[in-house]
């Protein structure tokens, strides 16, 4: 897909050539640096008005509570002694093979 310029609609497509991403990226810079500041704060209260109709900022809210629980779960300790004792590259191999478990906070090994 070529980038698309118009009033209406504009791509900037990241699949480019080496050195044409960097032009492309230059001239969506200008067009946005040649908006008016009023226009730009009138679009971010919409979309924050959008976003807040939503509900994200309880949404927010409900996602820090959980990320705190699972953090100092035993499971989110074990987890997080597993990346100090491993490394975090190996903990998160091991975590998406599923051959760690963070309950047991072992290494599941192979039934064979």
């Amino acid at each position: 897909m070529r980038n698309v310029l118009c009033e209406k609609d504009v791509r900037v497509t990241l699949n480019r050539p080496e050195g044409e991403l960097d032009h492309a990226v230059e001239a969506l810079s200008g067009r946005l640096a040649s908006v008016p500041v009023n226009q730009h704060m009138m679009q971010k209260m919409v979309i924050n008005q959008a976003i807040e109709a939503m509900g994200f900022h309880q949404i927010q809210q409900l996602a820090r509570l959980f990320d705190c629980i699972t953090r100092h779960s035993p499971e989110g300790v074990n987890y997080k002694n597993r990346f100090e004792k491993a490394g975090w590259k190996q903990a998160v191999q091991e975590c998406d093979r599923g051959i760690f478990d963070r309950t047991a906070n072992k290494l599941i090994t192979p039934q064979n």
